[in-house]
């Protein structure tokens, strides 16, 4: 934990979930800045810049507190077919790791590479702890997160749905502008981000979508 329950309840700036290795708040932050990254794989974590008042903390985030299992092509596996984290065409199916399934865009990788043979063996599957946005709070004693960020490969809404649920059930302060990826892949996922949009402007939430 950042602090335990002796400190003053903590404030932070910005909390990224889902960080991989690029286009992340903690590379543009300024030292005086207080934040939090979340992100399962260590590899791209360790890739980011290590500033004064920013903690790093290892584990996936989701609606249920537990281990899942996480999909995904190492790093070194994606360099070895050609492909660049220095690229920006390239660079987001190195932050394609998702829980409990394969992401559909790992299964298109495996089919434009039929040179390769059966690629999927290349998939690593890593059994990670989950906590929840509540989790998060209660175990590092935070009061007020300004920003919050999420780029968690399809389970976003559900993670906002739940934050929106501790933070109206324990009277938490809101935070002030929340980003977040969309992605909309089916009717489950179409159902949850029209759930989620709906709870956001019940908060007070204005909400605009960026391409």
């Amino acid at each position: 934990p950042i602090c335990n329950d002796n400190d003053i309840p903590r404030v932070f700036d910005f909390m990224e979930i889902g960080t991989s290795a690029f286009e992340t708040i903690v590379e543009i932050c300024k030292d005086s800045h207080t934040g939090i990254t979340i992100e399962p794989i260590g590899i791209y974590q360790d890739m980011l810049p290590d500033m004064p008042n920013v903690h790093k903390l290892r584990f996936a985030v989701g609606p249920n507190d537990g281990y899942l299992p996480l999909y995904y092509f190492p790093k070194a596996v994606l360099d070895g077919f050609g492909y660049s984290l220095e690229s920006e065409q390239e660079r987001p199916l190195y932050g394609m790791g998702m829980l409990n399934m394969i992401n559909p865009v790992q299964l298109d990788i495996a089919a434009n590479h039929p040179e390769n043979g059966d690629i999927l063996h290349f998939i690593q599957r890593d059994l990670v702890p989950v906590k929840t946005i509540q989790s998060i709070y209660t175990e590092n004693n935070i009061a007020d997160i300004k920003v919050l960020k999420l780029d968690c490969e399809g389970t976003d809404y559900e993670i906002i749905l739940s934050a929106m649920s501790y933070y109206e059930q324990f009277q938490k302060i809101y935070p002030r502008i929340i980003v977040f990826e969309s992605n909309v892949k089916d009717h489950r996922s179409a159902a949850l981000y029209e759930k989620a949009l709906l709870k956001l402007h019940e908060k007070g939430y204005t909400t605009y979508r960026y391409m």
